[in-house]
């Protein structure tokens, strides 16, 4: 099956789906990647899974972006270029296709085949004209010559002799037919040759600049992929850069909150070491607190490489605030107060 009816029973198989025309203009192995993003997309957004549309979304753009040098949006409707506007890629459509199937069937079917009626020569027509005048002449001259010997008086042989007299005149003209019947062969193998010739002359001629208008388009195709390639590895480099820099602000703040946690900590086994035994129900809770901390950091570094949302709550029954009332016992505790108590 080609690539064209291929697309289409995709498109075909999947037209409940909207699919731009921009996302038409690409291979089948890139709609195709594309149309199971956006099976992908419905099933979650059925099941309100808002991190997996968001993962099915940003896979069709990554194709989009890898085989046309585009993104779709959100809502994968929109067209939004790599900063060099849009480059189409056109198909190449031929100004002179008509014309050479026109001569390519005159060089075909346009020369006729040969044919001859010795009839209708009028070559013949003039040896016929000249050879039945000399017969009848001839006939004539033998019937008179036959008349002197015998006396004025017609018999048989006078009548055989006139006869093969003409018969002589006209063989004569019979054997001149294979004679014109090759002259007329030559005239029609000289004036088919002329016409071939004049066809394929016109033939090479526009072929030619089809070849030229071809290459043409062939070399601007080249010239818009490499200019493509080029500034979407521009583009690519940009947003790695941004990710590396968003993952090393992550990481510096997963850092610092791994440094507050760890602070906190040893303020509060600190103050435990200090207290009666009674206390350890709190230094678990501590502990608890700062295991879930470390989740919600590790969870959130994994968020950042993997392009979904991170998780911007508190992980436990309150904020850091309130593990520390629970922790100290004292429900008038302020923020300020801990950060005094952590030495920040």
């Amino acid at each position: 099956m080609t690539e064209y009816k291929k697309k289409k029973q995709l498109l075909e198989d999947n037209k409940d789906l909207y699919i731009s025309d921009y996302d038409k203009t690409l291979s089948y192995d890139a709609l195709k990647q594309i149309t199971d993003a956006k099976r992908d997309y419905d099933a979650a957004y059925k099941a309100n899974d808002t991190d997996k549309m968001q993962q099915s979304n940003n896979i069709a753009n990554a194709v989009r972006a890898k085989y046309g040098s585009y993104t779709a949006g959100n809502a994968g409707d929109e067209y939004n270029p790599f900063m060099y506007g849009d480059l189409e890629f056109d198909d190449y459509s031929s100004r002179y296709d008509d014309e050479l199937d026109r001569l390519y069937q005159s060089m075909n079917s346009d020369l006729g085949k040969f044919s001859y009626d010795y009839e209708a020569d009028p070559v013949y027509k003039a040896y016929k004209s000249v050879y039945e005048k000399q017969g009848n002449l001839a006939y004539d001259r033998a019937l008179a010559e036959n008349s002197l010997r015998t006396g004025g008086m017609a018999n048989t042989d006078a009548q055989t002799a006139a006869m093969q007299a003409q018969n002589y005149y006209n063989s004569m003209l019979a054997a001149k037919i294979p004679e014109l019947y090759e002259a007329a062969y030559e005239r029609y193998y000289d004036d088919v040759t002329r016409k071939y010739n004049r066809y394929k002359d016109a033939y090479d001629l526009i072929n030619a600049r089809e070849n030229k208008d071809y290459q043409r388009h062939l070399d601007k195709l080249s010239n818009q992929r490499e200019m493509r390639d080029y500034l979407y590895k521009q583009s690519s480099d940009a947003f790695e850069r941004a990710y590396n820099r968003e993952q090393s602000e992550a990481e510096r703040e997963a850092e610092i909150e791994a440094e507050i946690m760890n602070n906190l900590y040893k303020a509060h086994k600190d103050k435990l070491d200090r207290e009666s035994d009674s206390r350890e129900l709190y230094y678990d809770i501590m502990r608890d607190a700062i295991a879930d901390e470390k989740w919600r950091s590790e969870y959130n570094k994994d968020a950042y490489k993997k392009g979904y949302s991170p998780y911007r709550g508190t992980i436990g029954t309150g904020t850091m605030l309130d593990y520390a009332r629970r922790i100290f016992g004292d429900n008038t505790l302020t923020e300020e107060d801990l950060q005094r108590l952590l030495g920040l």
